[in-house]
Formats: C-alpha cells, sequence, structure tokens
C-alpha cells in the first residue's frame, strides 16, 4: 500500500519547487503549434533565444512556480508565465504581447 500511495505522488503533476527551472534546451510553439524559436535556459537564469538564425541573451527571473523575462527581446514581449515537472519533463506556458506561447 504505502508503494502504491508513493508511485501515485510520483506521477502527479506538480509545480517546478526550485529557484530556477532546469537548464536546458526547450523548442517554443504558439497557440496555432508553429515554432517560434528555441529558449535555451542556463544557470541563474540566464537565457539565450535562437530564431530565425539570431541568438539573443536575456535573464529570466523566477518565483515558485511563476516566470518572467526581465532583460532581453522576451523582456520586450513581455513572457510572463507558469513552468511546471511531470515525470522528469518541464514545460513553460507564457502569456506575451503575441499571445500565449508554451515551451517544452
Amino acid at each position: 500500500m504505502r508503494n502504491f500511495l508513493l508511485l501515485a505522488l510520483l506521477l502527479l503533476p506538480s509545480p517546478a519547487f526550485a529557484q530556477f527551472p532546469p537548464t536546458g534546451f526547450y523548442d517554443c510553439l504558439d497557440a496555432a503549434k508553429v515554432k517560434l524559436g528555441v529558449l535555451t535556459l542556463q544557470a541563474g537564469g540566464e537565457y539565450q533565444w535562437d530564431a530565425d538564425g539570431v541568438s539573443l541573451p536575456g535573464q529570466f527571473a523566477t518565483s515558485g512556480a511563476a516566470a518572467e523575462a526581465v532583460t532581453g527581446v522576451l523582456a520586450e514581449k513581455h513572457w510572463r508565465g507558469l513552468f511546471f515537472t511531470v515525470m522528469g519533463a518541464t514545460r513553460f506556458t507564457f502569456e506575451t504581447d503575441a499571445g500565449q506561447v508554451k515551451c517544452e
């Protein structure tokens, strides 16, 4: 019974409680599922936005499961949202000037 409860807890979606989301590469799609670019997160909240053959740096600030671009091209477009981790995969949902963007 104890193992079943532990397994059930591990499979439930949960917000990311770390100060920063995991580093890595995240493909970002608009609401129509069109790829906008690749968001590369680095340690300490640094990011690199790669789109249309151009790479631009910036900084994210996080609090709990909330993330907001505070510098760079994504800050200029007001990227704000949430991130969560399910079974080791982190996903972002941002509200931006151009509409909703999902990165995973």
